[in-house]
């Protein structure tokens, strides 16, 4: 995969990038040559130019569900691609184990799709677990 590498400053309402590169020592450049410009920069960011173009070829869209330890969920289709994986354990008070959920990231054909990825997940939660 081609990278690319965004130079930014700001955060929240305040960000935006500022320049694009084809490599980090030269958008490390452009912030040590900009100085008095520029008086806060950010990390310099990196992203992966056209990462999710098969999924998206292929059909696919991402999704966020949230589903509790009893199957039941909700699903959104979500514009968050990076960073995120589904996670490893349920949330909620341990002694109330039908408030426990998780949530779950990731690519499916369709809304049913995800929930069966989901649902998935879920049960190897449930088998991983520690018997008290």
């Amino acid at each position: 995969m081609t990278k690319i590498y965004a130079v930014s400053r700001g955060c929240y309402s305040d960000y935006r990038v500022v320049a694009l590169f084809s490599t980090e020592s030269d958008a490390k450049l452009f912030m040590e040559r900009n100085p008095d410009r520029y008086d806060e920069w950010n990390d310099v960011e990196v992203y992966e130019l056209d990462s999710h173009v098969e999924k998206l070829r292929e059909g696919f869209s991402h999704f966020f569900v949230r589903m509790r330890r009893d199957g039941s969920a909700t699903v959104e289709p979500s514009s968050t691609f990076i960073g995120y994986a589904p996670h490893n354990a349920f949330d909620g008070d341990p002694s109330r184990p039908e408030s426990q959920s998780f949530n779950w990231h990731g690519w499916a054909r369709d809304a049913e799709h995800a929930v069966k990825i989901a649902n998935e997940h879920r049960l190897m939660l449930i088998a991983q677990e520690v018997p008290k």
